[in-house]
């Protein structure tokens, strides 16, 4: 057994509550539960109880055995001192105040349904794509849809605070992260680091002072990310190699290690050099990128806005000096800019709803997910082997979510499909803090 799976019955209210008493026979009257605490201290504050003839109002902690409060030390920890009830499943051994005097316990042994600590142990224990593979589908679909709501507020929130940190960095110049945002998502999840890192060494504000030249965006770009080969072969690599070479000391740049890159086994749409030659295309003559991107009315525009395309010097190839034909694609594809859209605009739409208090803006970033569709990766085709298929981009995040931060983790007690699953009546009692399975 774990403590979690105490904390589940107790904030579910899971367990037998008639006649309840403390160890030493006093009765117990539960009037407030408390609220649960995941971070450091009690796990559960604000509790108000009625034990025997007095009322209290503190804090319960829990443990699957009372000697737990020994183990983690919590006798000579003075956030502890406020407990007014200690909830075990077994006590095997009393537990004093610093005072002497004895806490109150209420053990849980007899009190848990067997049929619910044993669907925990499925859970935990059977490998599986997801912990709850096969009851799932007797979950209504009301439930759900109202957890994959939950799901897509929860990654949303998740999004929003790596850029609530970077409007920090960047003196709270949305145009800055906006760009850092789209340098990273232009990356794609083979080269988003190294993306990242080349908006960073090469601010926002140097593009702008070069946004009507083409060449010297990408001669910046390329030059930064360390791609210009040393010694150019054809007209146009060594103009860039030329202009980066002033630009450099103008604004006393330095370059990034080129073997950052990854480019074995990528279709030649994604290699860096074609993703940096579409980057440089949506920064030429643009100033107001996030403007433009937040006013948007739907994701129809936001695809036109990022309707960029490479130079005509990647026109026919995919590495300097090296032409191999004509590349088919020149801009940027139709799944490409779902991609950015749900991973650039959307989130920091969705911050930007929260920084402002303002929840029509994050009504609308959720909006923007409900017009794409779905996407379709290792985990989503996944899912719908379970018979879970997302309708839209918004219930693939959700999945994307659920999938990593609660199925990965067996974070079924914080889940409402496990919940539910959960839940199922058993009148059995539990009496041993790690029963065997039933035979299946």
């Amino acid at each position: 057994m774990k403590e979690d799976f105490l904390h589940y019955v107790w904030r579910m209210k899971k367990f037998g509550m008639k006649n309840l008493k403390t160890t030493v026979g006093q009765e117990i009257m539960i009037k407030d539960f408390g609220l649960f605490h995941r971070d450091a201290g009690p796990d559960f504050q604000e509790a108000r109880l009625k034990i025997g003839e007095t009322e209290w109002a503190g804090n319960v902690e829990m443990h699957v055995k009372a000697s737990d409060w020994y183990q983690h030390r919590h006798d000579r920890d003075k956030a502890y001192d406020n407990v007014i009830l200690h909830v075990v499943f077994e006590e095997d051994v009393p537990v004093t105040r610093n005072t002497g005097e004895r806490l109150p316990c209420l053990e849980l042994k007899g009190r848990i349904p067997r049929g619910l600590q044993n669907k925990y142990l499925r859970f935990l224990h059977e490998e599986k794509r997801i912990p709850c593979e096969g009851p799932h589908l007797e979950v209504p679909a009301f439930t759900w849809n109202l957890w994959l709501e939950r799901m897509i507020a929860e990654r949303l929130e998740m999004k929003a605070k790596p850029i609530a940190a970077l409007m920090k960095e960047c003196n709270n110049d949305k145009e800055e992260v906006f760009y850092r945002l789209l340098a990273c998502n232009f990356g794609m999840r083979v080269n988003y680091r190294p993306f990242e890192h080349l908006a960073r060494i090469l601010p926002l504000n140097i593009i702008r002072k070069n946004k009507d030249k083409r060449s010297s965006i990408e001669a910046l770009l390329f030059g930064q990310a360390n791609l210009i080969p040393e010694e150019p072969k054809d007209e146009y690599t060594r103009l860039l190699s030329q202009e980066y070479s002033f630009l450099k000391k103008k604004y006393g740049l330095q370059s990034m290690e080129g073997s950052s890159w990854k480019k074995l086994r990528l279709r030649p749409a994604n290699f860096p050099t074609i993703r940096i030659s579409q980057f440089a295309g949506l920064l030429q003559g643009e100033d107001h990128l996030w403007d433009r991107a937040s006013g948007a009315l739907g994701t129809k525009e936001l695809k036109e806005i990022f309707s960029c395309a490479v130079s005509e010097y990647w026109q026919n190839r995919y590495l300097f000096d090296s032409p191999v034909g004509l590349i088919t694609d020149k801009k940027l594809g139709e799944s490409t800019k779902e991609l950015i859209i749900i991973n650039s605009v959307v989130p920091m739409l969705f911050w930007q709803g929260m920084y402002l208090k303002d929840e029509g803006m994050k009504e609308r970033a959720i909006g923007f997910l409900r017009e794409l569709q779905a996407e379709d990766n290792q985990i989503l085709r996944i899912w719908k082997e379970l018979g879970v298929k997302p309708v839209d981009a918004g219930q693939s995040q959700a999945l994307l979510h659920l999938k990593k931060h609660y199925c990965n983790e067996f974070k079924c007690l914080n889940c409402a499909v496990g919940n539910r699953i959960l839940s199922a009546k058993d009148t059995k009692r539990v009496n041993h803090p790690n029963p065997p399975l039933p035979r299946r």
